[in-house]
Order: structure tokens, then C-alpha cells, then sequence
């Protein structure tokens, strides 16, 4: 599987923890993630994607009041869901302030199409560490 994965665009780093049942991926700064490409990369390792938590940084944004999270290289935010962190990132929050978010990504089939969409279930919220 790891030599499957080492093939994703922009990976920097990645640690297989095979008695978990987990693989620890680190992209480069400022890249577009493909959570399709992330898991075909791991079946095609002969393995079954299961759950992705990632911590993913970038810039808070509305849209039709609901939260996104724009991350550097991808065209559109991710949508925030649930959960009292999110809740307290709602008051908090101002248009355009970078954070770093943990949370569970979601899989959404999108209405007459064969791609997935992805939500981030949030579960952590703090101010985004200032780049050089």
C-alpha cells in the first residue's frame, strides 16, 4: 500500500501503523487534496478505505451562512458540520481568519453526478500558526 500511496500528488511524508489500521499522510503546504485519489490509492495498496481525520489548515469563509473552509490549492471551501466546536467557531469566527481544523471528513454523493463532495465534521478549532 505505501508504495501506492507515495504516488499522490504533493505527498511529503507518510507513516503506514498497520496494527491500527491507519496511515498518517502529510501533504505540502499549499496543495489540493484528492480525498478521491487518496482512497483509490489505498484499495489499489489492496486495502478498504475507511474513516479519514484530518487536520487541514486554511481560511474560514461564508457563503449562504453556512461555514467553509478554504484550503490553499483547492477552488472551493469544504463545508463544516456539527458539533460544539463548530458552534463556538460560528460566534467566534470572522470571514477570511485562518485556523486549523481537526475533524472527520464525509463522503457526499453529489445529485446526478459520479463524484463525491466532502464535509469536514469538526471536532477541533485553533488559530492557524502564522507562516514565514
Amino acid at each position: 500500500m505505501e508504495k501506492k500511496i507515495k504516488k499522490l500528488d504533493g505527498l511529503e511524508k507518510v507513516e503506514i501503523f498497520v496494527d491500527k489500521g491507519m496511515a498518517l499522510l502529510t501533504f505540502e503546504d499549499g496543495r489540493a487534496l484528492d480525498f478521491d485519489a487518496i482512497q483509490k490509492a489505498i484499495r489499489k495498496g489492496g486495502f478498504t478505505p475507511k474513516a479519514i481525520e484530518a487536520t487541514l489548515t486554511g481560511t474560514l469563509i461564508k457563503n449562504e451562512g453556512k461555514l467553509l473552509l478554504r484550503v490553499n490549492g483547492q477552488a472551493e471551501g469544504m463545508p463544516l458540520l456539527s458539533g460544539a466546536a463548530l458552534e463556538r467557531l460560528k460566534v467566534t469566527a470572522q470571514e477570511g481568519e485562518r485556523v486549523t481544523i481537526t475533524g472527520k471528513v464525509h463522503s457526499e454523493k453529489s445529485e446526478g453526478h459520479g463524484r463525491h463532495s466532502y464535509v469536514l465534521v469538526v471536532q477541533d478549532v485553533k488559530p492557524a500558526k502564522a507562516t514565514k
